[in-house]
């Protein structure tokens, strides 16, 4: 029965663990919005050209179990091409950098 229990619990604590946190990055994905968008512009990306945007919120946990966001990436899919275009933000949705990955290839920047 004790065996039952943890395995319940531990089933219960990672369902909660799961939805929390794409519902997370769903939320701070919404307020980085606006400079996902406004860097897409500057890289004279058309909406045509654009596909899905993932978002994945960056953490650091600490030895003594702290745990707070470092940063946000979009994760930005590009018609045409195998990968991705990466826009990196800080916790507050301040742009830090934009690369790509794979065979995405956009003018002016890295890739990854």
């Amino acid at each position: 029965m004790k065996h039952r229990f943890r395995a319940t619990a531990f089933a219960a604590i990672a369902a909660a663990v799961a939805t929390q946190v794409p519902a997370e990055a769903a939320n701070r994905g919404d307020r980085c919005a606006p400079v996902v968008q406004e860097q897409l512009a500057q890289l004279q990306l058309s909406p045509d050209q654009v596909g899905a945007i993932s978002y994945q919120v960056k953490r650091y946990t600490s030895r003594n179990d702290s745990d707070r966001v470092t940063g946000i990436l979009a994760w930005v899919e590009l018609q045409g091409c195998i990968g991705k275009l990466v826009i990196e933000m800080s916790s507050r949705c301040r742009f830090k950098q934009a690369y790509t990955t794979d065979e995405c290839s956009v003018e002016g920047l890295s890739k990854w």
